[in-house]
């Protein structure tokens, strides 16, 4: 009925399935995101604006989707539907980093999700979030957090 939750007849919250949920909160990303560049840039909202916005949750939701694999620049752009150059460009101004460095800190950020939550060996995490190997995931990992994965899952474990 076009809710994302609804109740059961005994009370228990019904959830949608997880790309519904998934959908809505990209959806609530690009909404959010206009709305933050429109009051805190005076970033005129108009259809072009709009466009470009969803052009660019296209390669982020292109990046979440295959997180775990090689990304290349063209890849996103084409997932933008936009030129490589323009991409580059719309992207950097956006967010302030490189598509890439964009990347780089969601990897970070699932390593750490799986860190806490699983029992995966670091070579199998590394592996998930597309690191090369356990010493790329371990540097990008310090650069970003200052601890290296097993300090980070050591500390988590005795202070949960």
């Amino acid at each position: 009925n076009g809710t994302f939750l609804a109740r059961h007849d005994d009370g228990r919250i019904l959830l949608p399935p997880s790309r519904t949920i998934y959908k809505y909160l990209t959806t609530s990303f690009i909404l959010k995101l206009s709305d933050l560049l429109d009051k805190q840039f005076n970033y005129a909202a108009n259809d072009k604006n709009t466009t470009l916005l969803r052009c660019l949750a296209l390669s982020i939701d292109y990046m979440h989707q295959h997180i775990g694999e090689r990304i290349t620049i063209e890849e996103l752009a084409h997932a933008s539907m936009l030129s490589r150059s323009w991409y580059m460009k719309q992207f950097s101004q956006l967010f302030h980093c490189s598509p890439f460095r964009y990347l780089q800190k969601k990897r970070v950020r699932k390593a750490s999700d799986l860190l806490c939550t699983t029992d995966l060996s670091i070579s199998s995490v590394a592996q998930e979030c597309g690191f090369f190997d356990n010493s790329h995931l371990t540097s990008t990992f310090k650069s970003e957090t200052g601890k290296t994965p097993s300090e980070f899952r050591k500390e988590v474990i005795i202070n949960p």
